[in-house]
């Protein structure tokens, strides 16, 4: 694997790692706890984590990384660093395309299982892309076009980061720390 990736890609575990831990102190009361109907609790933010990645690696399945022949336009690394920034901080975002919606209908162990093949799938392609490629857009984000391998796994990082901070805002709401008798 590059060099480059490899850090990125750890830097994706220790955050997926950080998240993970934080649902598995909860309560299971907890982790479906919803501050409103329209809100998600905590398993329905980490499905919707789980969503958009197994969105990009069916992109990946469908367009090879290891094959792409596209570099990433000016503007589309403009509009990744611009995203990256606001995926790194609290601001609430509204959710790009409808498809990344969680259904609420995924246990935590369930949620957990596929967390560990997906994050397995990653790491084969991040493995199996030539280092030539390293430069090329190898996915298209529905807000910031083409992205380089290095920065799909920067976004799948800062996606995880910016619902850890969606998880502070629930584990704030009135009713979160409330006892279930």
């Amino acid at each position: 694997m590059n060099k480059k990736l490899e850090i990125k890609y750890n830097e994706f575990l220790s955050m997926k790692k950080r998240f993970m831990d934080r649902l598995e102190k909860n309560t299971l009361e907890q982790n479906q706890f919803k501050s409103s109907p329209t809100e998600w609790s905590p398993l329905e933010v980490l499905e919707h984590i789980q969503i958009s990645e197994n969105g990009i690696l069916k992109f990946f399945q469908k367009y090879n990384p290891a094959e792409s022949k596209h570099k990433p336009k000016g503007k589309d690394k403009v509009i990744n660093f611009l995203l990256s920034k606001l995926y790194r901080s609290s601001y609430k975002v509204k959710v790009p395309v409808k498809g990344l919606d969680p259904t609420g209908k995924k246990s935590l162990e369930e949620l957990k299982k596929e967390s560990e093949i997906t994050k397995e799938k990653l790491k084969q392609y991040l493995e199996n892309l030539p280092d030539e490629k390293i430069n090329y857009s190898v996915f298209k984000h529905p807000v910031s076009g083409g992205m380089t391998m290095e920065s799909v796994v920067a976004f799948w990082t800062n996606h995880v980061l910016h619902h850890l901070h969606q998880l502070d805002r629930i584990e704030k709401e009135k009713g979160f720390h409330q006892e279930i008798n």
